[in-house]
């Protein structure tokens, strides 16, 4: 019986089969027109990927027949009369309360995916925007007050945040269980990491007060920080922190730092350090180097 259906990357335009009654995971390349859909088993995935871009609307209803989705990764676009502003404010919030794993990649649309979701058993959640898609922090933060979801995995990839609303969303108590972190941006301007947040995110040595993300395992940074000439150390002692005298619960693992420029000398020391001493997994390299 078929239990798992790949033709994402098929020039397939239907779907070739009538029925499929165990059918659980399904990857298309695109959702076919009609004539097809019928003979796809909605209520019974738990795992869906669609590789072109869907509307707001469109991927709404699909949440919608899909009860036992567990994970669904695709691509958002605008484009539809349906996804004007009007149109989606009158749409009522869709709950889907076995949606585990949400990755979607932004094109430039007015609205927010997240703007219509509650999704309170969300673990993992990735993000990927374009200039003209990166929802304010409080679009996040709302999604996140309003799921009451507790995230083990996060990535916000080409955005462009601020140091104070990334700031907010990672003080997010939904981000407060996070294991693996990964923030990436393109462009040069100011850092979305900066000194006030690698000191929210570091283990004081002088009292017992939690630092924010105090499970976080995996780190990846990319192109979002350089060294601050005033706190050349910063990143370092932040790691530092987390590497030695933690619980395994709560000790970082791996760092994956690709950077415009190279890290201060004190850092790369300390980086070093807890690499060599620390049983971290320490990945770096710099310049301008875009994945």
């Amino acid at each position: 019986m078929l239990h798992t259906f790949d033709i994402s990357r098929s020039s397939i335009g239907g779907i070739p089969f009538t029925a499929a009654p165990r059918l659980k995971k399904l990857y298309l390349r695109s959702l076919p027109n009609r004539k097809f859909i019928s003979a796809i088993p909605w209520d019974q995935l738990v795992e869906l990927t669609i590789e072109q871009g869907q509307t707001i609307s469109m991927i709404l209803e699909v949440i919608q027949c899909c009860p036992r989705l567990e994970s669904l990764s695709l691509n958002v676009e605008g484009g539809d009369d349906d996804d004007d502003d009007d149109s989606l404010a009158c749409r009522s919030i869709t709950q889907h309360d076995t949606l585990r794993r949400l990755h979607l990649d932004m094109l430039p649309f007015r609205n927010g995916v997240i703007d219509h979701l509650t999704l309170p058993a969300l673990t993992d959640l990735s993000l990927g925007y374009f200039s003209d898609s990166i929802p304010s922090c409080s679009q996040l933060v709302a999604f996140f007050t309003r799921s009451n979801c507790e995230l083990q995995e996060l990535a916000l990839c080409r955005s462009e945040f601020g140091p104070s609303e990334l700031l907010e969303c990672l003080s997010h108590r939904s981000c407060q269980t996070l294991t693996r972190l990964v923030i990436q941006v393109y462009s040069e301007s100011i850092p979305m990491v900066d000194s006030e947040i690698l000191i929210r995110l570091t283990y004081s040595d002088v009292d017992d007060e939690v630092p924010l993300c105090p499970k976080l395992g995996h780190l990846e940074l990319k192109c979002c920080y350089c060294s601050d000439t005033s706190f050349p150390d910063l990143l370092g002692r932040m790691i530092q922190s987390r590497c030695f005298g933690r619980t395994p619960d709560a000790q970082l693992r791996s760092l994956r730092l690709i950077l415009w420029y190279p890290v201060s000398s004190e850092d790369y020391e300390l980086l070093q350090f807890a690499s060599r001493n620390g049983g971290l997994e320490l990945a770096y390299s710099h310049g301008g180097v875009v994945f």
